[in-house]
């Protein structure tokens, strides 16, 4: 405990990351985890790999896709196509977490929102929590994940307004799973909206340096405060 009288920010991948949310809020410093799923699907379990699925997502989100999709070959343009479209959802997914934790008034924010507008100064930081979000929009659409076990959660927790997927990046992830022919894999309960072509060339480019800056100005104004 003694460790969180400074901000900490933490990724457990193993089966008992559930002990986590436990961990006791003593002092004022914003803190994160981010929990790896409990358990992974039976069908999954045979592949060697299957202990870094977690860890896959927040390094390199094309080969854990390509894993839980059972893709084995993958040409060189088809390569190039995915990383782009993961690049346009990962923009999105940073833009949306920057809208959700730039509240003007902090005290509106749940704790995991505001614990988490901190730690997305730190550019490193920024990329595992995008990641994170990333992760658990795709297993919980796979077949295979619909269990709560099978998703990774964080502690404190984020508000649905992040973990639910909007319908325009639920778009972006049909499209995914579509030119990558393993949509059979991934379950949507319903026909997403189209995505305007506007917005799709929104979300492939880099959240504006105006919206960091405004969480920036916000953690600033929080830590003046007494």
């Amino acid at each position: 405990v003694s460790v969180s009288r400074k901000p900490l920010f933490v990724i457990i991948d193993s089966t008992n990351s559930a002990i986590f949310k436990d961990f006791p809020k003593v002092f004022t410093q914003p803190f994160m985890f981010l929990l790896a799923p409990e358990e992974v699907p039976g069908e999954i379990k045979s592949n060697s790999y299957a202990g870094s699925i977690f860890t896959l997502f927040l390094h390199c989100p094309i080969l854990a896709i390509a894993l839980i999709s059972r893709i084995d070959f993958m040409e060189s343009e088809d390569w190039v196509y995915l990383q782009s479209a993961l690049d346009g959802l990962e923009n999105s997914i940073l833009d949306l977490l920057v809208r959700s934790s730039s509240a003007p008034d902090a005290s509106t924010l749940s704790t995991g929102m505001y614990n988490l507008r901190s730690f997305l100064q730190d550019d490193f930081l920024k990329s595992f929590l995008v990641r994170f979000v990333l992760c658990r929009w795709f297993l919980s659409y796979h077949k295979a994940f619909q269990e709560p076990q099978f998703l990774p959660q964080s502690h404190p927790s984020l508000e649905n307004s992040v973990l639910v997927t909007p319908p325009h990046c639920r778009t972006m992830i049909e499209k995914i799973v579509t030119e990558a022919n393993v949509a059979s894999f991934y379950a949507f309960e319903k026909a997403a909206p189209e995505v305007p072509s506007t917005l799709m060339e929104e979300s492939t480019s880099k959240t504006s340096s105006s919206d960091i800056k405004m969480v920036g100005e916000a953690v600033e104004s929080d830590m003046m405060q007494p």
